[in-house]
């Protein structure tokens, strides 16, 4: 994995640039110091109800955060593609 770029606000979420063999992730993001529960807990919220460019809003300590997920057509109905913070 070799990463490009790297952003964050207030030590709350950050945002990365990387490829992964040879695919280049244009866009991609994380919280900083959130349980993995209450990661996949949000982002599967977020994917269920507000799918799209950073149409889950919400706030962390004050300070205003999005998800950004998509959805897809799979096997077994719909799946989630993506999901990450957009600071």
């Amino acid at each position: 994995m070799v990463f490009f770029s790297f952003g964050s606000r207030k030590s709350i979420a950050g945002t990365i640039q990387y490829r992964w063999e040879n695919v280049f992730k244009k866009k991609g993001g994380y919280l900083i110091g959130t349980s993995p529960a209450f990661d996949f807990s949000l982002f599967t919220v977020c994917s269920l109800i507000y799918s799209g460019d950073a149409k889950c809003q919400y706030n962390i300590d004050g300070y205003p955060l999005a998800v950004t997920s998509f959805t897809q057509p799979c096997s077994s109905g719909l799946c989630l593609s993506t999901a990450y913070p957009v600071i």
